[in-house]
């Protein structure tokens, strides 16, 4: 059965097959498998493609964040015209009070 991760699996073997490891990720692996490469190579693959999917999901945040700042920047132009309109209505209706 697919589950949409295997990207992240065929990433994180290239890394292996390589020897592009994360030092960080495979010194963690190492040290909680007691040393054994073998487990720690399985470990490896279950903690980088955590970390990989991880990344997407911060990317997606980061992207909503940067379209929420930009309908915000949107909505605050839209502002700027209406108070721009009232004001400029308000002042027409002062001059017509004025002049009648």
């Amino acid at each position: 059965m697919a589950t949409g991760n295997e990207h992240f699996y065929a990433q994180v073997a290239d890394e292996i097959e390589t020897d592009q490891l994360y030092e960080d990720t495979w010194t963690k692996a190492l040290e909680q498998n007691g040393f054994d490469e073998n487990k720690a190579r399985a470990s490896y693959v279950g903690m980088r493609v955590e970390q990989l999917k991880a990344e997407v999901r911060m990317r997606a945040v980061e992207a909503e964040r940067e379209e929420n700042r930009k309908r915000l920047e949107k909505i605050k132009q839209v502002g700027q015209v209406v108070l721009i309109v009232l004001a400029g209505t308000a002042l027409l209706v002062a001059f017509l009070l004025a002049v009648y």
